[in-house]
């Protein structure tokens, strides 16, 4: 796996990790990754790599991407002019560590 500068690792590596170890350790027959849509070209590169590299076979481990729409946070602002409060909407980011927590 690609380790960064930082010591820390990428997503695709961080799944594809995840990917080889569901399927080989646990001998999962079916994984679902549940996440938003702007996820779908990533889940298809690494389900297409890790059956490149042998860590999952398509005949014994299913992988499937379960897409739904953006998951949106909403922040509350005070409008420094008028005083009152303005509702904002925006995409949960979760590495700038703002997301709620559940």
């Amino acid at each position: 796996m690609v380790q960064k500068s930082d010591g820390g690792f990428g997503y695709a590596a961080t799944d594809m990790a995840a990917i080889r170890y569901r399927s080989q350790d646990l001998a999962c027959d079916r994984v679902v990754y549940v996440t938003d849509v702007g996820q779908e070209l990533h889940f298809k590169q690494v389900f297409e790599a890790g059956q490149m590299v042998g860590f999952t076979n398509k005949e014994t481990t299913k992988l499937d991407h379960m897409m739904f729409g953006m998951v949106l946070q909403e922040e509350i602002t005070v409008d420094e002019k008028t005083g009152k409060e303005v509702k904002t909407l925006s995409k949960i980011k979760t590495r700038a560590g703002k997301s709620v927590k559940l």
